[in-house]
């Protein structure tokens, strides 16, 4: 079977399959989340090991904006990392979805796909399931194309939603229309971001590693803006 890297990513057509096996998977657990047990999914405002991270996010943001990783980021990125140091958390904790909810991979990206080529119908083998948990489907999708160079994520990044969208209508996901899936799929993107300070827990003394690790920070943030995911940055507003 095919193996991807961050830096070999799948083709078209290969994301393709991925998403329609990803809009299978999903649509299989929407509206039947009740059969789950998620007393210890970590990925909940409720869970302790979350209100730890979000009470580390903001000192662990200003570690890695005083790092040398920061340091080349255009000004524009660097404003978008100094809000999200000072509210990602408190967002994530207030905005974390409770509808349209089903079983989630929520490490889908292309180094935990397999494809098969052998098996064209069905050529998507997704593997690392260790984090799996409830959530939003389309956080899934948004994570996988985070991960993808930016070139390639900007080509792919509509045409796929859609189609992600289409295949769920047809696999029975009935009460789930195309503006809550971008409403969804962009607060995934502002979600990617918590990858950003962990990069600081890697070994990145080599100059290639960190050329790759500042190359997905790029991406990730990118994506951010490009979605426009940052306006759910600002504070609700009281009633």
């Amino acid at each position: 079977m095919q193996a991807f890297s961050f830096f070999n990513p799948p083709d078209l057509a290969q994301l393709e399959h991925i998403v329609d096996a990803a809009a299978r998977f999903h649509a299989h657990w929407w509206g039947r989340t009740a059969a789950l047990d998620t007393s210890e999914a970590v990925m909940s405002p409720s869970h302790p090991v979350w209100r730890q991270w979000a009470g580390e996010m903001a000192a662990n943001w200003a570690a890695w904006l005083d790092s040398s990783m920061a340091a080349s980021m255009s000004p524009e990125w660097t404003h978008l990392c100094r809000k999200l140091a000072a509210t990602a958390a408190a967002r994530m904790t207030e905005q974390w979805p409770t509808m349209n909810l089903t079983l989630c991979h929520m490490d889908m990206h292309c180094q935990n796909i397999f494809f098969d080529a052998a098996t064209p119908l069905d050529p998507v083998v997704l593997f690392d399931w260790d984090g799996c948990h409830l959530g939003c489907g389309v956080h899934d999708i948004a994570y996988l194309f985070g991960l993808l160079p930016v070139e390639l994520r900007r080509q792919v990044e509509t045409p796929l939603l859609n189609r992600y969208h289409v295949k769920l209508l047809q696999a029975g996901v009935d009460d789930y229309d195309h503006a809550a899936l971008i409403q969804d799929y962009a607060f995934g993107c502002l979600f990617n971001t918590f990858l950003i300070p962990m990069q600081l827990a890697l070994d990145l003394t080599d100059e290639q590693g960190l050329a790759d690790a500042q190359q997905m920070v790029i991406g990730l943030l990118q994506m951010v803006i490009d979605n426009e995911a940052a306006q759910l940055l600002a504070a609700p507003e009281r009633g």
